[in-house]
């Protein structure tokens, strides 16, 4: 294909608002054709693609909204080392429990 038609093709997808078809149809149509697919087949597998797009981006867009909160592991915080750990449940330098001394 050449790069005038390719370029036509995007500018089409983009008019319609198909991303999903401009990101996947030439490499789609490189493997239909070394599978000797047909056209409804090719078609179809274009308009998966453009489907699988949009219900990413969908599920993307509704997650960013949802507002949720940042993932928080125990290594994330300050000070979550061993010594800092120890002072929380009583345990002093020494090894021994500051309740029992």
């Amino acid at each position: 294909m050449t790069d005038l038609a390719h370029d036509r093709l995007v500018q089409l997808c983009e008019d319609l608002k198909l991303p999903g078809v401009a990101d996947s149809y030439a490499a789609l149509a490189a493997t239909a054709s070394e599978q000797g697919q047909s056209f409804t087949d090719y078609l179809e597998g274009v308009l998966l693609a453009e489907r699988d797009f949009r219900r990413s981006r969908s599920a993307a867009t509704m997650v960013r909204m949802a507002g949720f909160p940042a993932v928080k592991t125990l290594e994330s915080y300050e000070g979550t080392s061993k010594n800092c750990h120890d002072q929380a449940v009583g345990v002093g330098s020494r090894g021994y429990s500051a309740a029992g001394a």
